[in-house]
């Protein structure tokens, strides 16, 4: 799995990840820097008293919890809260809630305040708000009556004692009885006694239960609210860092999604997606384009990292099939403005370097650019010569000297120039034509290398012409402009004529980011050399900017 389709993005855009961490921060601190600190403080109730009974039953614990719910719904009503304010003459209560734990008879309440000791004292009283208000209150009267109850309940117990103990005494006496009337009359007074404490016991339970000590509706605060001594919250730093996070993601996702939408391609990897299509090399954009307003960069600067990469286009044509070596080679592009005129121009003079014969043919009859490169007169080309040569209709073999009237020697160089000529009204029947393809044949015979610079792909069928009789195919790609869909579309209109498309070059490519290395100051420094297995490298260059005027004045008319 190729790992860097997913880095790169966050290599491309990690100014926009850090600046939507370091907003997402600044906003949060903001927002959360003046929030004041709080603290909670929690207060706990039971209904009815479970843990007392040895031996509760399912209802019993049914009953509580159902209670439970009911009082916890209680405590947030407005009678509730109303006496709690009134209790302790506030006006507003803090925000709290009450609740009750799954399957439980337990009710928690809860108050947060920023102030530690009001959350304990609103706690505290709204526990004994919740039980002054039930049945259990602690009114004057409900006090008197639960007291009787009490006394009731222990004179009862101190009864049934006695009782127990005299039933006691008199079983222990029978035992020395021997009249049967003895006998007889300590068994009434036993029976009599057992009827007695079986009476008292029955008042006892009745007693007990309508106490507080066995009521099912009785809550009772079982842990008291403390005054929190640490706050709840907010814990800013941990606020504005999650922020930061949730920007960095947010951002993330944000870069991938431009990348998927992004449709262009920028890098040798987004060339490599597409089947069949082999990655030649990266032209790196630069700067020395203003030194050079006539484009030609390796006249003037041999060995700056474009020239490197053109060589590097240079063996890849030389070597792309070494049992039929290529001698034409179209260099075309899927829209105008994409560089493939100042790529053919300066791959000429490159293989003129290299002491290769070569010829540059303007092929571009709608929009030329050759002629301005190089200074020459656009009127003598291309469309002039196939006009004269179907004119001669007598001559079946295309003479040479006509062909070197109409080209043009750049210097003492090794490089040729053949411009477009006039604009003709339909260059693609003047390229299509029968003697187009006899001039190829005769310049193959005449030179080591033709290069032709064609009009987009896109654009008109010109180039699908020229591809048709062309040895193979250079596609020039512009980074960060054109578009997959152009690429592909390219690419399958020159596999449906079964065009020898040599690979794709990536244009103005951006060293940041594009995974490529340029490595000029391995390969440009003075007296160094980058040599290729069988190249004629002269010494550098027989193209330069002291011959610059040579070639710049205007170029005689071709012969009669």
């Amino acid at each position: 799995m190729d790992l860097t389709a997913y880095i790169s993005p966050l290599i491309k855009w990690w100014w926009l990840i850090a600046t939507a961490a370091v907003l997402a921060c600044g906003a949060s601190f903001i927002a959360v820097r003046d929030e004041p600190i709080m603290y909670q403080s929690n207060t706990t109730l039971m209904i009815g008293n479970p843990f007392d009974n040895l031996n509760p039953d399912t209802n019993q614990f049914w009953s509580t919890q159902q209670l439970a719910e009911a009082y916890a719904s209680f405590a947030r009503r407005e009678p509730v809260q109303n006496a709690t304010m009134d209790a302790l003459g506030m006006d507003w209560l803090p925000d709290y809630t009450a609740f009750v734990p799954p399957r439980t008879s337990f009710i928690e309440i809860s108050v947060v305040d920023t102030d530690p000791l009001r959350a304990q004292v609103v706690a505290s009283e709204l526990a004994n708000q919740l039980i002054r208000l039930g049945p259990t209150n602690d009114d004057q009267e409900t006090q008197q009556r639960q007291t009787f109850i009490n006394e009731q309940l222990d004179d009862l117990q101190q009864q049934i004692l006695e009782t127990q103990s005299e039933i006691e005494t008199r079983q222990s006496e029978l035992g020395d009885l021997f009249s049967a009337r003895e006998i007889a009359d300590s068994q009434e007074q036993i029976l009599a006694l057992q009827t007695k404490l079986s009476s008292l016991q029955q008042n006892y339970g009745t007693l007990l239960s309508n106490s507080q000590q066995q009521a099912t509706n009785a809550p009772t605060v079982i842990e008291a609210a403390q005054i929190p001594n640490f706050p709840i919250g907010p814990n800013k730093y941990f606020t504005v860092l999650l922020s930061g996070v949730l920007g960095a993601v947010v951002a993330t996702g944000a870069a991938y999604l431009l990348e998927l939408l992004d449709d262009r391609i920028a890098n040798p990897q987004d060339l490599s997606r597409a089947d069949g299509v082999t990655f030649l090399t990266g032209i790196p954009h630069t700067k020395l384009i203003k030194e050079s307003p006539s484009g030609l960069i390796v006249a003037n600067h041999p060995r700056a990292p474009v020239a490197e990469s053109l060589r590097d286009l240079r063996t890849a044509i030389q070597f792309s099939n070494p049992d039929k070596p290529l001698r034409t080679i179209l260099i075309t592009s899927p829209n105008s403005g994409e560089g493939k005129s100042f790529i053919a121009s300066n791959l000429a003079v490159i293989m003129a370097h290299a002491g290769y014969k070569t010829l540059l043919i303007d092929g571009d009859m709608r929009k030329p650019y050759i002629d301005h490169a190089f200074g020459l007169v656009r009127d003598s080309g291309l469309s002039n010569l196939l006009l004269d040569l179907q004119n001669d209709e007598e001559s079946n073999e295309i003479p040479l000297y006509k062909v070197e009237d109409y080209t043009h020697q750049i210097g003492d160089s090794s490089l040729y120039v053949l411009t477009s000529g006039s604009i003709p009204l339909n260059p693609s029947e003047l390229l299509g034509s029968n003697k187009m393809q006899q001039l190829l044949d005769k310049l193959k015979t005449h030179f080591d290398y033709i290069v032709i610079d064609s009009p987009p792909a896109l654009a008109v069928t010109d180039t699908m012409i020229l591809s048709a009789i062309s040895d193979g195919v250079i596609l020039i790609v512009c980074a960060r402009q054109t578009t997959r869909m152009q690429f592909n579309r390219v690419v399958n209109r020159l596999g449906e004529i079964n065009v020898n498309l040599i690979g794709a070059v990536l244009n103005r490519m951006s060293k940041e980011g594009s995974g490529f290395y340029y490595y000029y100051d391995y390969g440009a420094r003075p007296g160094s050399s980058r040599s290729n297995p069988g190249e004629k490298e002269n010494a550098e260059p027989d193209i330069s900017e002291d011959r610059i005027e040579y070639y710049r004045e205007p170029v005689a008319q071709a012969k009669d």
